[in-house]
């Protein structure tokens, strides 16, 4: 299977960088942006159709989904503008903030839990 390949399990983005299992991805972003909360809500009813979906962690988010951005079905479907709104959400929390990615140049940094950015989720191959 090819990175970016879209499958009847969703888009192969590579083995997890955290788990070093397949790993797939949403073919896009969810419908609008989410805080903390609702991307974690949001997984958890795609995980009623693919067991595992989750929100990506932050080595997921970096190497699965940022570095291959251009591969396959996922070109041009990340937002790489470059603005805040436009940045995607990792699972790397803490109480207060979120991690988060830019998609433009890759920089990560973080966000308080309760603004909405970008989120793909991704799951483990069935």
């Amino acid at each position: 299977m090819e990175i970016g390949e879209l499958t009847p399990d969703g888009v192969y983005v590579g083995k997890s960088a955290s788990t070093g299992m397949d790993l797939f991805a949403a073919a896009a972003d969810a419908p609008s942006p989410m805080n903390r909360a609702e991307a974690l809500a949001y997984a958890k009813q795609l995980a009623k159709i693919h067991p595992g979906a989750h929100v990506p962690t932050p080595a997921e988010l970096d190497a699965n989904l940022f570095a291959n951005r251009d591969a396959g079905a996922l070109r041009g479907t990340f937002n790489a503008s470059g603005e805040l709104n436009t940045c995607y959400l990792s699972s790397g929390l803490s109480d207060d903030f979120a991690q988060v990615q830019w998609f433009d140049d890759g920089f990560r940094g973080h966000n308080g839990t309760g603004i909405r950015v970008k989120v793909r989720i991704v799951w483990p191959a069935p």
